[in-house]
This record gives structure tokens, C-alpha cells and sequence, in this order.
């Protein structure tokens, strides 16, 4: 069963969560964050394969995807298996990445949260793991900052 959030957070086993700029509900959200961070350190997994995938965007009509091995806590492989090398730079995701990712666009929503910004979106669904399995971030700025992101973990040993 998911549970629906207001604001920015990650909510045990899977949440849908829609972000808004009203900073009263950050300190409920920041508490969320760190329930996924734990329920990932609990779950001990230091073996995986992650892959990252985007849609379309400004930069590449065919999205990007990522691939990233991690050995013993340690991206030890990340390429770019999708995507223009003009729009998908390189990246070295893992799990503790998303998870600063979500801080970073807290952080962004934040600061941003005035009523003349709008109303801003932050979509993240985690799942029981505490993996951030899916992310859909837009400033309501107008501009092209979007991301959308789907996250796949496949364990490794």
C-alpha cells in the first residue's frame, strides 16, 4: 500500500510524494529521508548492480541510462549505456547518491518555497529496501531542470 506525502520526503516501503514550497511539513520529510537511509544500511546489501534510466529530455531525445556496479560499497564500474555523450554525462550512482540526490532537490525546493515560485513537484517512490526506485523532480520556475528518473537494483552476490 503506498502512502501519500505532502511535501519532499521518503516514506517507508513505497511512497508517492508530491512536493509543494510550504516549509512547515520539511522537518516531517527530513525524518523520512533518514528512515530510508537506515532502512538501506539495514538491508546490508554492498553487491549490486543499479541502473538508472531518464526520459527524454532537453539535451537527448533518447533519454540517458547508467549503469553502475557496486563491489564492497565501491562503484568499481559506471557507464553510460543510453544516450548522446553530449547529454548524459558520466555518473557513479549508487544507492547513498540518490539519496543525497533527494537532499540536493530538498535543498532546491527549499529554496525556491516562496508563493511567487508556485507550486513545485518532487515525486519519490521507495521501496521497502530504501531505494529511491523512481524521482521526478520540476522547479515551478519554468525552467529546464526536470528529471525523471527510474532506478533499477539488481543484487549481485
Amino acid at each position: 500500500m503506498q502512502t501519500p506525502l505532502v511535501a519532499i520526503g521518503i516514506a517507508a516501503l513505497t511512497a508517492i510524494l508530491t512536493g509543494c514550497g510550504d516549509g512547515d511539513e520539511y522537518g516531517t520529510v527530513d525524518s523520512e529521508l533518514e528512515e530510508a537511509r537506515a532502512k538501506w544500511a539495514d538491508a546490508e546489501l554492498s553487491n549490486y548492480q543499479l541502473v538508472v534510466t531518464s526520459g527524454p529530455n532537453q539535451l537527448t531525445a533518447d533519454g540517458c541510462e547508467w549503469t553502475t556496479v557496486v563491489e564492497n560499497d565501491v562503484v568499481t564500474s559506471a557507464v553510460v549505456t543510453l544516450g548522446s555523450e553530449f547529454g548524459c554525462e558520466p555518473e557513479e550512482y549508487s544507492v547513498e547518491r540518490l539519496h543525497d540526490l533527494v537532499a540536493d532537490l530538498q535543498a532546491e525546493v527549499r529554496r525556491f518555497d516562496a508563493s511567487e515560485f508556485g507550486k513545485h513537484t518532487l515525486d519519490v517512490d521507495v521501496d521497502a529496501r530504501g531505494v529511491p526506485v523512481a524521482i521526478d523532480f520540476d522547479l515551478a520556475n519554468g525552467d529546464d531542470e526536470e528529471l525523471a528518473y527510474q532506478v533499477d537494483l539488481t543484487p549481485t552476490r
